[in-house]
């Protein structure tokens, strides 16, 4: 039986784990086979004009005021290189995400755009999403070139709005901005704007809570995206002003309190949980989220400085060293990729059972060369009651949902939970300066 105690720190976001390994002069995408027609393109954009001190992707960020045009130029020679590769493939949808995006310029995203259509086979009815904040949005043309481009969906890290909590993180854009955002895109129709937010905050009361939930409502938008606050994936300079301030953090049932909250509000909102933590309304659900967690066939493209791919059972991503990504691309034109890992598509769909939250039918976990071994830990978190078991199908229960971040970690594949370990040796050293202040929020492995 398995029985979780604490929320593991560390958590499995950005599937399937490469682990140490390094190198990929050898990998080659044309002996892949696909399994889907469809698929997806990820292009992204590392640069932001400050870093935020939460963030797990800020470790690749690159802070300028504007997006060098070389890179935007690199980007499109990339794109001309890799499309030969996916050419019986159809692109139904991409994401521009970073990073922040929206500091590209118009002229900059139509390229990018215009590359894409000229080199892959785009469906007729592609949808466009793009990620970044309000002020850089309103604050240049780039707002009229997305919807010239009829890109359907909008994304903003707003995290919060209780001013000081988005002190600590690190926020500066202006909550102003984004109701002056919001009325923009009323005008266009065609887009529709979604809003990240965090909880398991310290220092987070059910006041703070209530109070953006509210606002939340007074906006509606599209679609929210939560997510837990994730102590591992922030800058040492965060932890230690939380650590000499001797902030409030939340426990184990705290989180669950509030993850609860926001679930039922955004319910009782008329939203619908397309998957745990995603909640949208209407049928414009941004695709590239979708085969993120595995759903629509799970298989992407990505392009850019560190992007990940994940397609025929591999997952490989680009180099994270700027100047060899320039280097590869325009000096010796050959793509971009340093690392891969054999994952097969089968095993990621298991893995991420508890984050779609739907149901695990016997028959996907069959085709698992590690089935007995999938079947092992789901009959022990059915004996732990996170898992209920109905007509040949594994279903979450009321609790399970509580749990489903642990519950992926739990249900990564034998090979992938060696590499998920070696993943945190590195990222647990964060935490040693800090005398064990921080055990209350999770232990380090489920």
């Amino acid at each position: 039986m398995i029985s979780y105690k604490k929320f593991s720190i560390y958590g499995v976001s950005g599937l399937p784990r490469f682990g140490e390994f390094q190198g990929a002069n050898n990998f080659k995408i044309e002996e892949l086979t696909p399994y889907q027609e469809n698929i997806s393109l990820y292009v992204h954009i590392p640069f932001c004009q400050q870093g935020c001190n939460f963030c797990q992707l800020r470790f690749g960020g690159i802070v300028v005021n504007s997006i060098p045009q070389i890179y935007i130029d690199t980007l499109i020679s990339e794109i001309s290189i890799i499309s030969k590769f996916y050419y019986n493939k159809i692109i139904d949808s991409i994401h521009f995400g970073g990073g922040t995006p929206s500091l590209l310029n118009e002229i900059q995203f139509k390229g990018i755009i215009t590359s894409i259509k000229n080199n892959f086979n785009c469906s007729d009815d592609i949808s466009v999403s793009i990620e970044g904040d309000a002020d850089s949005f309103i604050n240049s043309k780039l707002i009229y070139a997305l919807q010239d481009n009829k890109v359907k969906n909008i994304s903003i890290g707003v995290q919060t709005f209780d001013e000081e909590l988005r002190s600590i993180l690190g926020r500066r854009d202006s909550i102003e901005n984004i109701y002056l955002l919001k009325d923009i895109l009323s005008k266009f129709k065609q887009i529709d704007l979604n809003i990240d937010y965090l909880y398991n905050l310290p220092q987070m009361s059910n006041s703070v809570i209530e109070k953006d939930i509210n606002i939340i409502n007074t906006l509606s938008p599209h679609s929210i995206d939560i997510h837990p606050l994730k102590y591992s994936s922030c800058n040492y300079n965060l932890l230690k002003t939380i650590f000499d301030k001797k902030y409030i953090l939340p426990d184990t049932q705290r989180r669950i309190f509030e993850f609860n909250l926001l679930r039922s509000n955004f319910t009782d909102m008329g939203y619908e949980e397309i998957f745990v933590g995603y909640y949208s309304k209407g049928n414009n659900v941004n695709k590239y989220l979708l085969r993120l967690h595995n759903l629509l066939g799970g298989e992407y493209i990505g392009i850019g400085l560190g992007a990940r791919s994940y397609y025929g059972d591999y997952s490989f991503s680009n180099t994270f060293n700027l100047k060899d990504y320039y280097s590869m691309i325009n000096a010796s034109n050959i793509k971009p990729i340093s690392r891969y890992v054999f994952a097969p598509l089968s095993d990621n769909f298991i893995t991420l059972f508890p984050k779609r939250g739907k149901e695990l039918h016997f028959s996907d976990i069959d085709i698992s060369k590690e089935r007995d071994y999938f079947y092992d830990v789901l009959f022990m978190l059915e004996r732990g009651e996170y898992l209920k078991n109905e007509s040949k199908s594994f279903k979450m229960t009321t609790n399970g949902y509580n749990w489903y971040q642990n519950m992926m970690e739990s249900l990564l594949s034998i090979s992938q939970k060696k590499l998920h370990i070696e993943n945190l040796r590195n990222r647990a050293k964060i935490f040693n300066d800090f005398n064990n202040f921080f055990d209350s929020i999770g232990s380090e492995y489920v």
